[in-house]
């Protein structure tokens, strides 16, 4: 039998605590594994095209005043089926809609308890509509 390939992760985020807590938590999981780490826009858009991640983690505040809904948009356009589930300390009552219909697979608020993000990133990851 062989075993699946790993859903290979793209983790966008320029807090460093965030984005290595983020991929210390992926790199735990069974089926799971960062493909890459970007903290700006540029590196995002250069690990996008390089690695063609099976999902995007995007938070939408990145260093320079740069907005991750542009990068969003940008991804999709490159590959209308790329998965992102946007990771925000914004308020989901007011970006959760915009991400939604830029076509993300979901959004999750920096809060969350951490045993809830393995299971967004799944459900993103499973996401049919995309």
């Amino acid at each position: 039998m062989i075993a699946a390939a790993a859903a290979r992760i793209l983790i966008v985020d320029d807090h460093p605590l965030v984005n290595h807590g983020l991929a210390a938590i992926i790199g735990e999981e069974h089926g799971l594994t960062v493909c890459g780490r970007a903290a700006s826009m540029d590196e995002a858009r250069e690990l996008f095209a390089a690695t063609r991640p099976d999902l995007v983690i995007l938070d939408i505040l990145l260093p320079d005043g740069a907005n991750g809904f542009d990068l969003l948009t940008d991804f999709r356009k490159a590959d209308e089926s790329a998965k992102i589930l946007v990771f925000s300390s914004l308020d989901p009552d007011v970006y959760a809609s915009k991400a939604y219909t830029l076509g993300a697979a979901g959004y999750v608020h920096k809060s969350m308890v951490i045993s809830e993000i393995v299971p967004a990133i799944r459900a993103a990851l499973e996401d049919a509509d995309r």
